[in-house]
């Protein structure tokens, strides 16, 4: 039995549901992402300007949604995995802000989502090598 094809789209559906997410609702992306950027504004580097974090929000969903679809159904996969690879450290660093954890549960719940993101990455990795390519 190949357990690949169901592989890749439990790999893809995490990247559909949350692209999906963004496109749709993209307020508390653009919110997470500014309250990850606050420290280095505060040491004087410049951000994303405001007024394109929504549109940017939902651009990523859309890329990350059409990309997990492909990677799912075996579309150009190895492609699909590599811009799904792009798209997910920026975005794990975002959704798991360590560096603001206010005490130390804060601090164990980013350090889980970043082990997830480091896992998701890690199979994206396998697909873009083609390892998880039906045979």
């Amino acid at each position: 039995m190949n357990l690949l094809p169901a592989a890749r789209l439990l790999l893809a559906v995490p990247f559909v549901v949350d692209g999906v997410d963004a496109l749709l609702r993209p307020d508390d992306h653009v919110a997470r992402v500014q309250r990850a950027y606050e420290p280095l504004a505060g040491v004087g580097l410049p951000g994303p300007p405001d007024d394109l974090l929504r549109p940017g929000s939902r651009a990523m969903g859309t890329v990350s949604a059409v990309a997990g679809l492909g990677l799912a159904v075996g579309i150009a996969p190895r492609a699909c995995a590599l811009v799904l690879a792009g798209l997910n450290m920026p975005v794990t660093l975002a959704n798991a802000p360590v560096w603001l954890a206010a005490d130390a549960e804060e601090r164990a719940r980013h350090v889980s989502a970043l082990a997830r993101g480091a896992a998701l990455g890690a199979g994206l990795a396998l697909a873009v090598g083609g390892h998880l390519r039906t045979r």
